[in-house]
């Protein structure tokens, strides 16, 4: 599909072509509007979103035209919904990048993806335990460092 400057698009789905930054970082971003600002080749487009500073650059594949008016607002206001959802999206762990998203883009292990989750949290699922999340990732860091020693020195695979 092509589009022009100046017309609205909405990301459709967990872009796999994102060209200037991880693509974990636009979840937050399906079904939102933005508005294409430049054409950068047949199929490269920037798009400017609202709530970003710098425009991203997204594969027309990974675009659709957005509607206007109510439906528009509609569709943003069931998205954030959904980013608000305490059992698919809790708002811990969606802050710009939903946590699951990037651990299981790096494949991260048990331990590894417990590190992840607890920094992300940390603060912010409840302020009160922000330490007690730091030192729960400090545990989880501490056990795959010695996994690691031992793997390498061949003591367990």
């Amino acid at each position: 599909m092509s589009f022009e400057v100046g017309d609205r698009v909405r990301v459709v789905q967990q872009p796999k072509t994102l060209i200037d930054r991880p693509a974990p970082v636009l979840y937050k971003y399906i079904g939102r509007p933005g508005e294409v600002t430049e054409r950068v080749s047949d199929w490269i487009y920037a798009v400017k979103f609202d709530d970003m500073e710098d425009d991203l650059l997204l594969a027309d594949t990974d675009l659709e035209p957005a509607g206007n008016g109510d439906a528009e607002r509609e569709d943003t206001d069931k998205m954030e919904d959904q980013n608000n959802d305490v059992i698919e999206h809790p708002s811990h762990y969606t802050q710009g990048i939903e946590c699951m998203d990037y651990i299981e883009s790096h494949k991260l292990n048990y331990a590894r993806g417990n590190i992840i989750k607890y920094v992300t949290r940390a603060g912010l699922k409840d302020a009160s335990k922000e330490v007690e999340d730091l030192e729960k990732a400090r545990w989880y860091l501490d056990r795959e460092i010695e996994r690691v020693k031992a793997v390498k020195e061949g003591i367990c695979k």
